[in-house]
């Protein structure tokens, strides 16, 4: 069979077999192109599993894509938070204002406008489940139930196993990195980090490069203007993973003497409802909330 051959039959025979087999999930019981492109944006990169309760608070808070378009950037990131990859939440939002200026609030039919649009993809459904049930790259694919085998070379040519071939991934760079968890009062400091980089725009604790001592620490918080009440307490050491770097880190928690300027203060309740911390600082999650009982 010629390849342009095998080509042609994969649609018919592949949504044949979604058609039979296709899982029950909370995008596809009321399929409008809405809740389907939401869905979409947040299955990149994570999970079916992980997405389901994301999805579903989702789409209770903007339940319509002029309600997703006429909501503040925080709260669309707050909902976001611990899914990860936040540039697919400022996408969506982005997108979802320009169906609301340009088409009137409907998602558009047409494929050019449907690409046209930030952070849309040309992911099919069916692909993805093909890759979720049957053709599996973390173990060995199930080549007897595939709607596609005859049409496979892997098959065929009996390499199923062996593929995909993926090319040997680089080491990831340590970042040794110091963390603070400082407290006036009830309210915790925040800062935001730059528009560009790794967790581009997002809260995060303060922090700096390095493992700091006390000494060393002590110091750094003095340069920028914060003022101990009684001294520094060391926090828990955490560690996360990104798909280029590890942070190390070491934390350090104090209460001081005020508001220093050039944080954020932030409370219990504002955490809750308005601000996204990543969840590279969810090790330091409990001892904020003990912190933030005053």
């Amino acid at each position: 069979m010629e390849d342009r051959e095998r080509l042609a039959q994969l649609p018919a025979r592949l949504l044949a077999w979604y058609d039979a087999s296709a899982r029950v999930l909370p995008w596809r019981e009321n399929p409008t192109p809405y809740r389907v492109w939401v869905s979409e944006i947040m299955l990149q990169q994570t999970r079916v599993e992980a997405v389901k309760p994301y999805y579903e608070r989702f789409l209770k808070r903007f339940p319509t894509v002029e309600a997703l378009a006429a909501a503040p950037e925080e709260r669309v990131l707050k909902l976001w938070e611990g899914l990860g990859y936040y540039s697919r939440a400022r996408n969506l939002q982005r997108a979802a204002q320009v169906v609301v200026e340009r088409y009137q609030g409907q998602v558009p039919a047409s494929f050019e406008a449907l690409r046209s649009l930030p952070g849309v993809g040309d992911f099919n459904q069916s692909l993805m489940e093909l890759g979720a049930m049957v053709c599996l790259p973390g173990g060995a694919p199930k080549c007897l139930l595939c709607p596609l085998r005859e049409v496979c070379l892997g098959f065929a040519q009996g390499v199923a196993q062996e593929l995909p071939v993926k090319a040997k991934a680089k080491p990831r760079r340590v970042e040794e990195r110091t963390v603070f968890l400082l407290f006036h009062g009830k309210r915790l400091a925040l800062r935001k980090r730059p528009a560009k980089g790794l967790l581009a725009g997002l809260w995060e604790l303060p922090s700096t490069e390095g493992a700091l001592t006390q000494d060393q620490a002590r110091e750094f918080l003095l340069s920028q203007g914060v003022e101990l009440v009684d001294g520094l307490s060391p926090g828990p050491r955490a560690k996360h993973v990104f798909s280029h770097v590890e942070w190390h880190m070491t934390a350090w928690t104090a209460r001081v003497a005020g508001e220093a300027p050039g944080f954020t203060w932030v409370t219990a309740g504002d955490l809750r409802e308005g601000y996204a911390l990543p969840s590279a600082f969810k090790a330091f999650f409990p001892s904020i909330e003990e912190g933030l009982k005053g």
